[in-house]
């Protein structure tokens, strides 16, 4: 997946949305091997040029779904 900044807009005033869906109980979102946010609400992201991993897990780790993308 390929995330294309806007060089017209500011950077704080773009954002990537990650809303897990179906998840039973408590869930975390990771980016980069890095806890994020709670998958319980909505999380807003300001991209930045780079590769990412995002992964949503459980509380003990397990993995539940795991996407690989880039922002440029």
């Amino acid at each position: 997946t390929l995330v294309a900044l806007d060089p017209d807009i500011p950077s704080m005033n773009q954002k990537v949305i990650w809303r897990a869906q179906g998840i039973v109980g408590d869930a975390t979102w990771y980016l980069n091997e890095n806890e994020f946010g709670d998958a319980r609400t909505d999380v807003a992201w300001t991209p930045e040029p780079g590769t990412y991993v995002l992964s949503l897990r459980d509380l003990n780790g397990r993995i539940f779904d795991e996407v690989e993308f880039q922002v440029r």
